[in-house]
């Protein structure tokens, strides 16, 4: 039995998976829906931010999660991921992810305001895996 290592807000960086944090919501956004140019469907996203002791991130809540958290409540998220928008870190809350209210409380007070990791910009673009490489030979 593995036990399960949670980060806090500034260990975040573009391109991580599996995050697990506890979390204070400070501000809930607007909900959007739009239609997946993929496969048609429609997906609904809210914007909320959350903090801890060390900062605060803006989230991207997916789907059926949109909804579930309230403002100046602790949560537990698990198996989310953290992506670039518009040049801003984000934390992705999907499909995969799930959302616990948490037994214990982070006071607003505790949270530092003053570290936003959305509002510093950052360039970054995704490694790119498989064979599907721009570091491929060139054939003759």
């Amino acid at each position: 039995m593995s036990q399960e290592r949670y980060v806090k807000i500034t260990e975040l960086k573009p391109g991580m998976r599996r995050i697990n944090l506890i979390v204070r919501v400070i501000k809930i956004g607007d909900t959007k829906s739009f239609k997946s140019r993929y496969d048609g469907s429609i997906h609904t996203v809210q914007e909320i931010l959350v903090g801890d002791e060390t900062g605060v991130v803006l989230a991207s809540i997916w789907d059926e999660h949109v909804g579930k958290l309230s403002k100046d409540s602790t949560y537990v998220i698990k198996n989310a991921f953290t992506s670039v928008y518009r040049q801003t870190l984000r934390l992705g809350v999907g499909r995969r992810s799930s959302i616990e209210k948490s037994s214990s409380n982070i006071p607003a007070d505790n949270i530092k305001m003053d570290n936003n990791l959305s509002e510093k910009k950052i360039s970054w673009t995704p490694k790119r895996k498989g064979r599907r490489s721009n570091n491929r030979r060139k054939r003759k």
